[in-house]
């Protein structure tokens, strides 16, 4: 099932035809010496003869890279302290902010897709009773982007290198984590994964609780469902959003055969290097017309007033959404995370795995969630051993699977509940 990134794909099919519309003339890449210049197709079986070997990814120790760095409380209100680790996958500076006394269990709160701040209400109204960190993915201010082999896995271990760094820094043994929608595929994918830094932080959450804001999942065969789940709309915009990434993934992979021959051939270097910067102003073009509609999207849903206290709130999201979303790293994230969770198989092994590590998962579904209908809720329930009945409880009611530890709550909000009704959150979260 696709992530809590309905508005992405809705805005992707608003932007396809402004995409299409777009002239791009594409660069004519010369062949190695002694060769006749190669003709790219925009196909995305494009030039596999041109194909690099794969990315091999920074390889780093597990405890490599955790370092924090102090800031002004002024860096954002609330008297945060900045940090900042190096990712597991390419080394790229993955920041997070922190703040709260240095005791109970330390919280990681992660937020959604577009918006990293999904949870900034609750901090500005809410005073910590524990160590708080937000974990900022890639591509999101003030986290640069960098492209990944696999976006998923990236955000991933980032996620479980976020929970290594947050114990280190506090001593503490065990940890919660709270993710709101995308990030929720990102703490999916780390239950599947074995590498020795991965199994470190499901270990710190063993015993603990997980709180899912928003989730949904993805398994083999329920692409086929979308259709009935998220209406033509949907599937034509993830059809071209495939479309847009694959595009994207041949020219570069010319373009990194372009700077193979400009480095070993001084004969060729000239032309490589003309079309090379043909290729990243035209790349540059793309991305922005594309990311266009979903930028726009997003800043129409920070349009509507909140209640008074907390509507400033609002209002500087709004304008850092406006800010941030023009840079290209943030529209290109935008379109990779709205394909990231497609090759996930979360299987029933996985939550059984979940269980045994003694994690008490308990998922936030709201009502009126305008990117996340019931019955796509109901895949992830269901992938949970929970059996959920076809309409949508009301809000109060909880759903329990057989061993207690998984539970889904129903509440009186929309997509952005925590943001929207902080108090309520609160309660959720400290009853």
């Amino acid at each position: 099932m696709i992530p809590g990134i309905l508005a992405a794909a809705l805005a992707a099919s608003v932007s396809a035809q402004t995409v299409r519309s777009i002239p791009v003339v594409v660069p004519t890449p010369v062949g190695a010496a002694g060769a006749a210049p190669v003709v790219p197709s925009i196909a995305p079986s494009l030039a596999p003869s041109l194909a690099l070997q794969p990315f091999r990814p920074l390889q780093l120790a597990p405890t490599a890279g955790l370092r924090a760095r102090a800031a002004a409380s002024s860096d954002r209100p609330g008297g945060w302290t900045s940090g900042l680790f190096e990712s597991p996958v390419d080394g790229l500076e993955i920041h997070y902010r922190s703040h709260g006394p240095n005791r109970g269990k330390p919280r990681i709160f992660v937020g959604g897709m577009a918006l990293a701040q999904s949870f900034e209400s609750y901090f500005r109204t809410q005073l910590p009773e524990q160590r708080q960190y937000e974990l900022t993915l890639r591509g999101l201010a003030p986290t640069k982007w960098s492209k990944a082999p696999d976006q998923l896995d990236a955000d991933a271990r980032d996620l479980g290198r976020m929970i290594v760094a947050a114990a280190r820094e506090t001593g503490a043994s065990s940890l919660e984590l709270v993710v709101h929608s995308y990030s929720a595929f990102a703490f999916q994918r780390l239950l599947q994964l074995d590498d020795a830094e991965s199994r470190e932080a499901l270990a710190l959450l063993a015993g603990s609780r997980v709180i899912w804001i928003a989730a949904t999942t993805h398994w083999k065969g329920s692409e086929s469902q979308l259709m009935e789940l998220m209406g033509p709309q949907f599937v034509l915009a993830l059809e071209n959003a495939k479309l847009q990434a694959a595009y994207l993934d041949s020219m570069d992979r010319i373009a990194d055969r372009m700077r193979a021959i400009a480095d070993g051939n001084p004969w060729m270097r000239a032309q490589a290097e003309a079309w090379i910067i043909a290729w990243e102003a035209q790349r540059a073009a793309f991305i922005y017309a594309a990311g266009e509609a979903s930028a726009q999207l997003m800043q129409r849903h920070l349009e509507d007033r909140w209640t008074p206290d907390i509507d400033p709130i609002r209002r500087e999201l709004h304008d850092a959404v406006a800010r941030e979303s023009n840079e290209l790293g943030w529209r290109e994230a935008a379109l990779r995370r709205m394909l990231a969770s497609l090759p996930l198989d979360f299987t029933t092994a996985d939550a059984d795995r979940l269980r045994g590590l003694g994690i008490r998962l308990e998922l936030l579904h709201a009502k009126d969630d305008q990117f996340i209908p019931w019955k796509a809720e109901r895949f992830v329930l269901r992938a949970l051993g929970i059996d959920a009945p076809e309409r949508t409880p009301k809000p109060g009611e909880v759903l329990r699977d057989a061993s207690g530890l998984v539970s889904v709550r129903v509440v009186d909000g929309d997509h952005y509940f925590p943001l929207k009704r902080p108090g309520a959150f609160r309660e959720f979260l400290d009853p």
